[in-house]
């Protein structure tokens, strides 16, 4: 059921900013930075791991272009915008500012040649579009944490507006409009699982899920279990659920739910990092109280977070120094890829989940 003419799974893989940078010179620093520009959300879902450490902070427009203007000297190439709060409350992404030459961050980005990204709740999409419509060709993927299929179940999951939900869906309707028949930007809607509310988790919920992504030129569907410490049951939640998704035109992405392992070792940090809304740099968006160990010294020791989502390309990097079987294949792939499908932005990103595979 992983289905869809605009993407192929095998680009999508955690390994490929990895893989990406073996084919060609290697960053001085990290290649992919996901900024965190605001803690401020005018929405409240009661899942969200980040509200309870949210605060008043977002990163002051000079600094923030600075730091990039530091990540491109660097050999930066991808910027993820993201939350954090809800980054499209972040005036420089809607509207031209001094800091950035008169220019939005995303065409500040596109005048740098390098690639964006936003994960958002969409209710300021339409007017990001809008404002950002020359730049949208250096816009990889758009993911909207939507998490409902009507407004009624929005209003009272996000704790909104009961037209916010319509607002969303336009600001989707016109980036598809925009894109035309581009490759980019990818549409994505997002869902929270949880079992335990009975929440997109049903044969009948998955296909009101599909059909809507469908209707509104979406090109694929992220499925990711709510936060728990029983990685183990979630995880079986999230390879049974794979077992119902309706072939819907979409293409769907189930997320495992990988907790860390034994060894508190991380590499990823040597090729993406979090840059935070007072402005220093963490590891990951789950580590954001964790300082990077030093300017020069990436690798992390002693995570503690309950899930991971670079555990695949963690592994890989680990297998690179001995040119390992996994590293080799996902080479192979990445090669494959671009053979028969050409340039695709989503390998600048490892921010792809693993793709839940049933046992056969």
């Amino acid at each position: 059921c992983l289905v869809n003419s605009r993407l192929s799974r095998d680009q999508i893989i955690p390994e490929n900013q990895l893989l990406f940078d073996v084919l060609r010179e290697k960053p001085r620093g990290p290649g992919f930075l996901e900024v965190l520009p605001t803690d401020a959300c005018n929405h409240a879902c009661g899942w969200c791991f980040t509200s309870r450490t949210r605060s008043a902070n977002s990163i002051e427009p000079g600094r923030l272009s600075t730091e990039l203007e530091h990540f491109k000297a660097d050999g930066g190439s991808s910027v993820l915008f993201s939350g954090g709060g809800e980054p499209l409350l972040y005036k420089p992404l809607l509207v031209a500012t001094p800091e950035f030459g008169g220019r939005t961050v995303l065409q500040w980005l596109a005048a740098n040649d390098m690639w964006g990204a936003l994960i958002t709740h969409g209710g300021l999409l339409e007017r990001f579009v809008e404002n950002n419509a020359s730049a949208l060709g250096s816009l990889a993927f758009v993911r909207v944490s939507l998490d409902a299929s009507n407004p009624a179940e929005h209003a009272v999951r996000h704790a909104a507006g009961t037209k916010e939900f319509d607002a969303i869906l336009r600001g989707i309707s016109l980036l598809s409009a925009c894109r035309g028949d581009a490759p980019v930007p990818a549409i994505g809607l997002s869902f929270v699982v949880d079992p335990g509310a009975r929440m997109n988790c049903s044969p009948d919920a998955l296909e009101r899920l599909g059909a809507l992504a469908s209707s509104i030129g979406a090109d694929f569907v992220q499925l990711k279990h709510v936060h728990t410490r029983d990685a183990t049951a979630a995880d079986r939640v999230m390879v049974a659920l794979s077992r119902e998704l309706p072939d819907a035109g979409v293409q769907w992405w189930v997320h495992r739910y990988s907790s860390v392992p034994a060894q508190s070792l991380c590499k990823v940090p040597t090729l993406a990092q979090v840059l935070r809304s007072d402005a220093k740099r963490s590891p990951c968006c789950h580590l954001q109280g964790l300082a990077l160990p030093s300017p020069d010294a990436y690798e992390v020791h002693g995570c503690t977070s309950p899930v991971c989502r670079y555990q695949s390309m963690d592994g890989v990097l680990s297998e690179i120094r001995s040119a390992g079987d996994a590293y080799l294949l996902a080479l192979r792939r990445l090669r494959e890829s671009i053979e028969r499908h050409g340039f695709h932005p989503y390998r600048l990103f490892p921010s792809a989940p693993d793709l839940a595979r049933p046992a056969a």
